[in-house]
């Protein structure tokens, strides 16, 4: 979550006063409602290019460079980030345009061309469909570290998000919706008011979160595509119905929810049943250990017997130890089958949520039994 959330909005409301003369009545112009921001290209010193991202996807470490041009960067910098309304408009109304001006701004297409020119190389190399491509972009910008300034309350440019190497959940949702529908993915911004969050949305037939006839992608952290407990980095869940801004005009949708879906579904069960299971296992390793303490305590008391001499008295506690020892060693083979299990599912849990970079190889692993 990201405390950039509050965009500063200045409201103008202007009086104008009629100005009656002997000539009559002077004419009052109309103008426009709203102002957006303006990137201006600005001359500065030369940008460290270029920009190198290492980031794990499927089975590899893939590697991307990205040119930046200066002086929209500094453009992008130096540019005044507020929204100027000159009429009272409700957000529906002057949102899109708003965030529009900052994906879309001056010098950005320059930044998009440079990083899908290696995505697509990237795409070539590793022979990727078109879900996989999808996930490669998105991948990255979820590699992209998560950064917020409290002091900066307004979004920033792409361009600043890849030259600075960090961003935060507008930031990085405009990174990546930018980047998809420059490859003609039929995506949208997703902005959750009332949670102070911003995420991305594709389009995937049979799957919404919500109502807004997309599937979730979470940008500030690695996760699979349509992600269905979607948690904020403070550890807070969405719950709002968010606020769709269509970006571009894509038409390619993501088609492997139905994978991610199962994968979440496979995730979240391991760990309801290890969180059931868990109070029982302890209780269970407690009882053995007492009578692993027990057991313990006979047989060294029939230690002493024995070097004392005194076999009959150890004779008469053969057959008790026996019992007890019996009675321990089925216990602890019923409590090591069960712990397995717990293990096998912690182990499931864990898999599929530290490897939401590889939806390919995961799915595989859960379908094949291999978690």
């Amino acid at each position: 979550m990201t405390e950039k959330r509050e965009w500063q909005v200045i409201l103008l409301l202007v009086c104008l006063a009629t100005l009656l003369t002997g000539a009559g009545c002077l004419e009052i112009l109309s103008g426009p409602a709203i102002s957006y921001p303006i990137l201006i290209p600005t001359e500065g010193p030369p940008l460290d290019n270029p920009y190198i991202y290492t980031y794990q996807f499927e089975d590899r470490d893939v590697c991307v460079s990205v040119n930046a041009n200066a002086s929209v960067y500094y453009g992008a910098v130096s540019a005044g980030k507020s929204a100027v309304l000159y009429e009272n408009l409700t957000e529906e109304e002057w949102l899109p345009g708003y965030y529009r001006s900052f994906y879309a701004g001056t010098g950005q297409s320059e930044v998009y061309d440079s990083l899908t020119d290696e995505f697509r190389r990237v795409r070539t190399e590793m022979n990727l469909d078109d879900d996989e491509y999808c996930e490669l972009i998105s991948t990255f910008v979820q590699s992209v570290p998560y950064k917020t300034d409290n002091l900066l309350v307004m979004p920033r440019y792409p361009i600043e998000t890849v030259v600075d190497g960090y961003g935060d959940c507008d930031d990085k949702s405009m990174l990546l919706a930018g980047l998809l529908a420059h490859e003609n993915y039929n995506v949208s911004l997703l902005y959750f008011g009332e949670d102070n969050h911003m995420t991305c949305g594709i389009a995937a037939d049979g799957y919404s979160y919500g109502n807004t006839g997309y599937a979730l992608i979470e940008s500030t952290n690695t996760s699979f595509i349509g992600v269905i407990k979607p948690v904020l980095a403070d550890g807070t869940a969405l719950c709002a119905e968010p606020d769709v801004l269509r970006v571009g005009n894509g038409t390619l949708t993501y088609g492997a929810c139905d994978q991610t879906k199962a994968l979440y579904d496979a995730a979240y069960s391991a760990r309801d049943q290890t969180e059931a299971t868990q109070p029982e296992i302890q209780r269970e390793a407690a009882k053995l250990s007492g009578d692993l303490e027990e057991v313990d305590s006979l047989r060294t008391r029939m230690e002493v017997l024995l070097k004392d001499d005194r076999t009959s008295e150890y004779n008469r506690l053969v057959p008790a130890y026996n019992t007890l020892a019996e009675t321990y060693n089925d216990e602890m083979i019923s409590f090591n089958s069960g712990l397995d299990e717990f293990n096998r599912l912690v182990t499931k849990y864990n898999t599929i949520l530290t490897h939401q970079y590889d939806r390919k190889g995961t799915y595989s692993m859960l379908t094949e039994g291999k978690i």
